[in-house]
């Protein structure tokens, strides 16, 4: 039996079409039920009848297959926890530096990504990196090796922090990277603890009688210090690069969001950009044991008080009268 009798066999029976119903799909809302092939047509008709059908019912079937290519789906965005009144915060990126022990790693594209993974951060302003490298040449300075080294640089360029980042590890065939990430505070900026003295306000909304934490007696210590491994082996690594593929890539397409495993280029994207999310969520644990980050910088007695001597009499102000004096 060829195609042509079997689709004559069809037109001598009415038979229906199974029930599909394709709902919001080129503004059809009908099942395909409800197209039937009449029971007494010419051979050529009823050939013609159920190839119309067919055909239909391929249209509405790419039809919603290419609306759900178009829906959009917005990625993850990190947030910082400064205050964003004054215009946010300005970061300043150093360049990083390869201590892998192999020179097959791209510090300088590297480094643009480190850059493009703190400019996504909503509260947070970054200079380009060649502004930094155009600082750290006026300054002398082949590469930035201490606290202080930082502080001029960000200094220089009037940044409220500079990060400063290594390469630990490296290997495009697994692909593996090790990045490490610390942050230094230029003094006087607004989010740099060691100029910030004590808030009565925050000292009373405190859950503990433990005392903010403080870098006084380290002052060269930076803010915040980071340090991660992603192996592209790992299942939880994996999950992340996943995570972090949603809204940055396709659906439906060969690879999908394993595309950031399989280029070593965009898996260091993914890596700049979770480990600034990692910096970012030690910098909300750090400004929470601020004593008030977003008050004005005011200066407070930081001594105790003198002992009163005996002989001094001390006078409650809760007992005094409407009329002024004293209640003796």
């Amino acid at each position: 039996m060829n195609l042509f009798d079997l689709f004559n066999l069809t037109s001598r029976e009415p038979r229906c079409v199974p029930s599909v119903q394709h709902q919001g799909c080129l503004g059809m809302g009908n099942s395909l039920s409800q197209l039937r092939t009449p029971a007494k047509l010419p051979g050529a008709l009823g050939t013609l009848t159920a190839l119309c059908i067919l055909s239909l019912a391929v249209l509405s079937a790419s039809g919603c297959a290419s609306g759900d290519t178009d829906r959009l789906t917005a990625p993850t965005v990190t947030v910082a926890p400064y205050d964003s009144i004054q215009g946010g915060v300005l970061w300043a990126v150093a360049p990083m530096r390869n201590e892998s022990g192999t020179t097959l790693i791209e510090t300088a594209e590297l480094t643009d990504k480190l850059v493009a993974a703190c400019a996504q951060v909503q509260g947070v302003r970054v200079l380009p990196a060649n502004r930094t490298a155009q600082a750290m040449r006026a300054l002398e300075l082949r590469e930035i090796a201490s606290a202080s080294d930082a502080k001029r640089v960000a200094a220089r360029l009037g940044a409220d922090a500079i990060v400063v980042g290594s390469i630990s590890a490296y290997d495009p065939y697994t692909p593996t990277l090790g990045l490490s990430l610390a942050l230094f505070t230029r003094p006087g900026s607004p989010i740099d603890e060691t100029t910030r003295a004590g808030d009565p306000r925050a000292l009373a909304m405190q859950t503990s009688e433990r005392a903010p934490a403080r870098r006084a007696a380290m002052p060269d210590a930076p803010a915040s210090v980071v340090s991660e491994h992603f192996d592209g082996k790992n299942h939880q690594v994996l999950f992340e690069v996943r995570n972090f593929a949603t809204g940055r890539s396709e659906s439906g397409t060969a690879l999908n969001w394993k595309r950031y495993i399989a280029s070593m280029s965009l898996y260091e994207e993914f890596c700049s950009a979770a480990t600034v999310e990692r910096l970012v969520q030690a910098e909300w644990l750090r400004v929470a044991r601020l004593p008030s980050v977003n008050a004005p910088t005011q200066a407070y007695n930081a001594f105790p008080p003198e002992p009163v001597a005996s002989d001094t009499r001390v006078v409650d102000v809760g007992s005094t009268d409407l009329g002024g004096q004293k209640d003796r």
